[in-house]
């Protein structure tokens, strides 16, 4: 954030991502579940004409939280699908939604370790 020097802002950080599915969003795996399912055609739709049409391409997810994005993803087919996460929490819940390539980490340590592909 401007203004706040980085020790400051990862704190800022970490208080509001630890608990943020508890805190702000109020949802458990079922509730979550029920409204992935309602609205995941819809985002399908609109992502439908940013995805490749092969269907095992490796998607990563920056800041995918408990897996909405990945969720409407695997729905349209896409099996090589991860996410990173800052908040435990919510990578948490997106392992109860059935998501296993998820990581708790900083983006840009994630992708400080990831393979230039060009």
């Amino acid at each position: 954030m401007p203004g706040l020097d980085r020790e400051e802002n990862t704190g800022f950080k970490a208080r509001l991502y630890d608990h943020y599915l508890s805190q702000h969003v109020r949802a458990s795996a079922e509730t979550i579940q029920v409204a992935l399912a309602s609205r995941s055609h819809l985002l399908r739709r609109v992502i439908a004409a940013y995805l490749p049409p092969e269907r095992s391409v490796r998607i990563l997810d920056l800041g995918c939280g408990y897996g909405g994005f990945m969720h409407a993803l695997r729905a349209a087919g896409y099996t090589n699908v991860a996410g990173v996460d800052i908040s435990q929490e919510q990578i948490d819940m997106a392992r109860q939604l059935g998501f296993e390539d998820v990581h708790c980490e900083d983006l840009r340590a994630f992708l400080s370790r990831v393979p230039d592909r060009k």
